[in-house]
């Protein structure tokens, strides 16, 4: 069953246990750090065709981002973070926040499950994943869905399975949140839900039809709404199943001329 932590608080903490609080501080920091330099090399090499894609968009109307593109949510924290600077390091600057907090994110959510030292080896194996590397350092959504994953298995873990009112509001927003990045993201919200409630029909915690029926209900409940954010985007997601990549050619180079091309390339 999946019972919140508790810690014993009455009295001081013996040394072996402040000296294991203190090394696994140090390992998580250690994994972060490392996590950050890794991916900090070549974030600032030149653009490549669909990094350009994401500046022109970016950069593009707020009229035509908000109300033609289906998965405008990377975009848009791409637009903000190029008013600070429009540069390479800039655009790629939310893949590469989003990845150093799924690192916190997955240690948090082994550790729930599994204890500490499944935590920190969660950590240090994303921190060191070579294909999370590759993603952060490209100008696109592969890393902020992975956060938006990890985050939403941890809510349905520690929220919604301990029953607390937090959970039910934050995960259809996660799932809004991740559909509006990428469309595959439903994928991946689905297949958190269907195991939320497969957990829900053999858990003990669940023992009564009421209790089954109404976990079984909210969470369906949450996953339409999160379904919903695509209601707007209906015209044009539609257009773009039927006319497919011609069609997704046209929408990007609707916003302008491509940016920044590599002068070096031949």
């Amino acid at each position: 069953t999946l019972a919140p932590h508790t810690e014993n608080r009455d009295g001081p903490l013996s040394p072996s246990f402040q000296f294991a609080r203190s090394a696994e501080l140090a390992l998580l920091v250690a994994a972060i750090v490392v996590a950050l330099v890794l991916r900090l090399r070549n974030l600032n090499a030149s653009y490549w065709a669909d990094e350009i894609d994401t500046h022109n968009l970016a950069v593009g109307s707020w009229h035509e981002l908000l109300t033609t593109h289906p998965n405008p949510f990377y975009y848009i924290l791409a637009r903000f973070a190029l008013l600070i600077d429009d540069s390479e390091v800039m655009l790629r600057m939310p893949g590469l926040i989003a990845s150093i907090l799924s690192v916190l994110v997955i240690y948090t959510l082994a550790k729930r499950l599994a204890g500490t030292t499944a935590g920190l080896t969660a950590a240090w194996l994303l921190a060191t994943s070579f294909s999370q590397i590759l993603v952060t350092q490209e100008a696109r959504f592969y890393a902020l869905i992975v956060l938006l994953t990890l985050t939403t298995v941890y809510v349905l873990v520690e929220h919604i399975a301990n029953r607390r009112m937090a959970g039910w509001i934050a995960l259809p927003l996660l799932g809004a949140l991740g559909i509006m990045t990428h469309t595959i993201f439903l994928a991946f919200y689905g297949a958190a839900l269907a195991g939320f409630a497969i957990w829900v029909l053999v858990s003990q915690s669940h023992r009564e039809s009421r209790s089954r029926l109404r976990a079984l209900a909210g969470v369906t409940t949450c996953g339409l709404l999160a379904v919903s954010s695509l209601i707007p985007y209906a015209a044009p997601l539609y257009t773009l199943l039927r006319e497919g990549a011609p069609y997704a050619d046209a929408w990007s180079k609707s916003y302008g001329e491509r940016a920044k091309p590599d002068a070096s390339s031949p």
